[in-house]
């Protein structure tokens, strides 16, 4: 409906920073370049805005491996671009375009910083393509290239610890927030919990008549701007 209407808005995903999409498929992206075996890593960077391959994709990856003719993913997935059997037309595209970036990016990443090689990724893959608009997720990045940087500058910033350092953030559920949002007026959507203690000048509660979440209806809420405790505030419901 936001999007009908032409109106502004940022999402608030309430998961902690390190725990947001972007930042997972960048951690995903960096484990994928310290070590080419790590299947996981790899398969999340397929399936990420990096490569955007299919799930029918993945099993075609998967029979190469089935079939003995690769050890990992990844020698999976440079097999199939030299014979693209058994993939579909936009699969074949992705791994021609991707491969050889990867391929690239692994070499660099021997002798390059990481905030750089992490950069030239985003630039040289559809990654940013997959987020038109979302100023929330292209500012989580810019924040994540300077957590990278400020660990580089403090002598911590190799691809072993700089990937050791998100998988650890990650892993313990920091409780790290997202990138300020410049002022741009835009509507903040967030959990109750997420905007305790903020104070927006208005709020609105949305579908709060919806239902019990049982089945069945929910009571009609009337909040008036004369009631004792909500007076002086705007409301909107």
């Amino acid at each position: 409906a936001l999007h009908l209407y032409d109106l502004p808005y940022t999402l608030s995903s309430g998961r902690g920073f390190f725990n947001n999409q972007e930042v997972i498929d960048c951690l995903n992206l960096l484990s994928f370049l310290l070590d080419a075996h790590d299947d996981l890593s790899f398969v999340g960077v397929l399936r990420s805005p990096f490569v955007g391959f299919s799930d029918a994709g993945l099993l075609a990856l998967r029979n190469e491996i089935d079939e003995f003719r690769a050890k990992t993913f990844w020698e999976a997935a440079q097999n199939l671009v030299q014979n693209p059997h058994n993939l579909l037309p936009p699969d074949i595209l992705a791994l021609k375009t991707a491969i050889p970036i990867l391929k690239k990016l692994r070499d660099e990443s021997k002798h390059t910083r990481v905030s750089v090689i992490l950069e030239e990724a985003i630039r040289q893959t559809p990654f940013l393509a997959a987020y038109p608009g979302q100023t929330q997720i292209q500012q989580n990045l810019f924040k994540l290239f300077d957590i990278i940087r400020d660990l580089e500058q403090e002598g911590q910033g190799n691809l072993f610890e700089i990937t050791h350092f998100l998988q650890i953030q990650m892993e313990q559920q920091s409780n790290e927030k997202d990138a300020e949002l410049p002022e741009t007026g835009s509507i903040e959507i967030m959990t109750i919990h997420g905007s305790k203690g903020l104070e927006f000048p208005m709020v609105v509660l949305f579908d709060m008549n919806s239902g019990n979440g049982n089945g069945g209806h929910g009571k009609n809420v009337q909040l008036s701007p004369s009631d004792a405790f909500f007076n002086g505030l705007p409301l909107l419901a």
